[in-house]
């Protein structure tokens, strides 16, 4: 019996050692090849990380050769229309500048030939808005009935009802006193008032003691809207109207308005505005003419 249980204890030392013995082979075993493994994990990242970085850097280099001269193209294709665009703005800046030049050209060269010319010469400019109505009967302004009267005695003196030629005295004389009498009774001053002519009001151009320039627009009627001027030069006492010089506007030439004047000895010196005002007339480079109404 004790030599069985000195086998049985013997046997299962020895079963113990050959476990321990199996055990430390097996651990190190494992150690071996988790060593190796995570060697060869480690050689196989350093492998893939190489290779991802030459891959990287391929593609890099791949992109400098095909990007960039894509990129240049393009920056030069933006260069080129930049460069476009400026001389587009600079031609139609320098295009506005030579219209605008030639504009001011044509403007100035009438300016002075119309209006500097004769205020540097000592010619003055007619002012409507403070002399216009100056040619007063009775302290108010007279009535424009007046000069339509003298105009068609002119023109067309069988027009004139017998009443009203009956206060002219001769051609160039008129008794305003009698004319205005006539027209407050409402007697007519025309046998026949059909519309040839179409009669705006006068205006004052210039008053010299008692002598008067008067200028007298009017059309012919329709839609046409050219109009001529007739230029009065008279004296007035208060009753009495004298047409010392006269331009009618359809019977002389197509006057304009009376725009500079100059007083003289003999008369008065003026010009007539060349641009007459209709919507169609191109006004540009057209000169003013020099009249003159003498006070004999």
């Amino acid at each position: 019996m004790t030599t069985l249980r000195k086998l049985f204890f013997k046997f299962k030392n020895k079963s113990k050692d050959s476990v321990e013995k199996i055990k430390k082979q097996t651990t190190k075993l494992i150690d071996t090849e988790f060593d190796d493994l995570k060697k060869d994990i480690k050689e196989k990242s350093k492998n893939s990380f190489e290779n991802f970085t030459e891959d990287s850097k391929k593609i890099k280099d791949l992109n400098k050769k095909q990007i960039n001269p894509i990129i240049k193209e393009a920056g030069n294709i933006f260069d080129k229309f930049m460069t476009f665009f400026k001389w587009v703005i600079y031609t139609c800046i320098f295009i506005f500048l030579l219209v605008l030049i030639i504009y001011s050209f044509f403007i100035g060269r009438d300016y002075f030939n119309n209006e500097l010319k004769y205020y540097f010469s000592g010619y003055s400019k007619v002012n409507y808005e403070k002399d216009g109505n100056r040619l007063l009967y009775n302290d108010e302004r007279m009535k424009g009935f007046i000069f339509i009267a003298i105009n068609y005695n002119y023109d067309a003196p069988e027009n004139i009802t017998e009443d009203y030629k009956s206060c002219f005295i001769g051609k160039d004389t008129l008794d305003v006193e009698c004319m205005y009498s006539l027209n407050k009774q409402e007697i007519p001053y025309l046998k026949n008032d059909r519309c040839e002519w179409v009669y705006f009001a006068y205006e004052t151009a210039v008053k010299v003691d008692q002598m008067y320039l008067i200028n007298h627009p009017e059309r012919f009627c329709g839609s046409l809207s050219f109009r001529m001027h007739s230029h009065y030069l008279i004296t007035f006492d208060g009753k009495f109207i004298k047409i010392l010089d006269k331009l009618l506007a359809h019977r002389t030439m197509l006057q304009g308005k009376i725009n500079y004047y100059k007083v003289k000895e003999d008369g008065i010196e003026y010009t007539e505005k060349a641009c007459r005002g209709h919507i169609e007339q191109n006004c540009s480079g057209l000169k003013d003419e020099l009249l003159f109404l003498s006070f004999k």
